[in-house]
């Protein structure tokens, strides 16, 4: 049995097979700074982009509520945002963005579960040393656990 299989089947999900390009949309950028009024139609928005993207990058709870936007003829790859941060909040947001935070939301098999094709995560660095340790750590073991 060949135990990359998985992998190039979920590969070919995220990259066009033809062309070898892929583009995704990230959605999950309303669960760091909050929805904006021009989000009102967010859902049926989406629904018309996702016909022109290969993929979007999600937080879990979205892929939860709205699964039925990733499958069938105008498939689109979901891709899970396996982590929250408030580094990104504008000024005069109503919640505090400081101090900055990072924080692991979803594993590996949560993502599988919810029918991710991909997880992602981001590093920040500039904040200080400890803070980019837990970083390099907790991507580590996103990485370890996703390998099998």
């Amino acid at each position: 049995m060949n135990i990359n299989t998985g992998k190039t089947i979920r590969l070919g999900n995220l990259i066009n097979p033809n062309n070898q390009r892929a583009l995704w949309l990230d959605l999950s950028i309303t669960g760091e700074v909050g929805a904006k009024m021009s989000f009102r139609d967010f859902y049926k928005n989406i629904t018309v982009l996702g016909q022109h993207c290969d993929g979007a990058i999600v937080n879990p709870g979205f892929l939860e509520k709205a699964g039925e936007l990733f499958g069938g003829a105008q498939r689109w790859a979901p891709i899970v945002r396996a982590d929250w941060t408030n580094y990104r909040r504008p000024d005069g947001f109503c919640l505090p963005g400081k101090p900055i935070q990072r924080v692991m939301i979803c594993d590996v098999e949560d993502a599988l579960r919810l029918g991710a094709e991909a997880i992602c995560s981001r590093f920040i660095m500039g904040v200080d040393d400890a803070f980019e340790a837990e970083n390099v750590l907790s991507i580590s073991r996103l990485v370890r656990a996703a390998e099998p």
